[in-house]
């Protein structure tokens, strides 16, 4: 997996529910997918939601604490 969109698109996910899930806009969502860039917060939880393991989503995006 080379970048956010194409493992939320992969795992059937729209932005609206990722976004519902984050507590975060759609648009924050396509802005975290655009610069594939995310706080860590949201890395805890997106991992969570896509059933990767924290390690794989550093090694997909960066990660900012």
């Amino acid at each position: 997996m080379k970048n956010l969109k194409l493992l939320r698109e992969n795992k059937g996910y729209s932005k609206s529910q990722v976004s519902k899930y984050l507590g975060v806009t759609p648009e924050t969502v396509g802005y975290i997918e655009k610069v594939n860039r995310v706080k860590y917060k949201y890395a805890i939880i997106l991992a969570d939601l896509y059933s990767i393991p924290l390690e794989v989503l550093y090694d997909i995006c960066e990660v900012r604490i």
